[in-house]
């Protein structure tokens, strides 16, 4: 997670200085319980419901001082929420993401090698969507000119947390690799073009390494096709 005021340190290097711009940080949590007062009393910070989960949200257009004390109020809050049982994850977006999504585009993004569950082709996840979403038919031309040279996935953004492109369109993965997670993801398939010895050695690999094993709030993990001896 990152310390400091949200940005802190970006916005001194020249070539960040676009990013830290209106950047937000966004702590997702079970509960309540972390929240003190001093917490909710910093200024810029947002506190809502997603689903059953409590997000909390810093805007770092709200300048202070270094010497401020409330920045340290946010820091420690930082720290104790990592190894806090209510804490779920963390985000940071940056203020040309944000501008966008306020323009009616949605903002997915892939996981990072750590945040992985099995560091295999993932789905891509939904982390920010509009409140009116752009039609095609109301970009600019010179948008829509760029978005017919570029592949069609037949998917509703608006009803799809996960997409997959894999499942959508011919696709390249990093490294080679012979097995992706489904949409669902909980579904473990062949990259498509994949021999059958390639999939069950690689799902085989992945059986002795451990990371198939089911941890909560986690689906359970199936094969597809199912391996020899598995149920179908």
């Amino acid at each position: 997670m990152w310390g400091g005021w949200p940005t802190e340190g970006l916005a001194e290097l020249q070539s960040q200085r676009w990013q830290a711009e209106g950047a937000t940080e966004v702590l997702l949590f079970r509960d309540e319980s972390l929240l003190t007062p001093e917490v909710r009393a910093l200024p810029g910070l947002q506190v809502g419901r997603l689903d059953q989960f409590v997000f909390v949200s810093l805007n770092s257009a709200v300048k202070l001082p270094r010497d401020d004390p409330r920045r340290r109020v946010w820091v420690e809050f930082k720290r104790v929420a990592e190894a806090a049982p209510a804490y779920v994850t963390y985000k940071r977006f940056f203020g040309v993401e944000l501008a966008l999504v306020r323009r009616g585009l949605f903002f997915y993004s892939n996981y990072f090698a750590d945040a992985a569950r099995f560091n295999i082709a993932e789905p891509y996840g939904q982390l920010l969507a509009p409140r009116q979403p752009l039609r095609l038919d109301e970009a600019p031309e010179a948008v829509r000119d760029l978005l017919a040279s570029r592949a069609y996935l037949d998917v509703s953004l608006a009803s799809s947390p996960y997409v997959q492109p894999l499942e959508l369109v011919p696709s390249a993965v990093w490294g080679r690799d012979s097995i992706y997670l489904a949409s669902d993801g909980c579904t473990l398939r062949p990259i498509p073009g994949t021999e059958a010895t390639a999939y069950r050695e690689r799902a085989a690999a992945l059986l002795r390494s451990g990371s198939l094993v089911d941890k909560s709030p986690f689906k359970p993990v199936v094969f597809d096709p199912p391996l020899d001896g598995e149920s179908p």
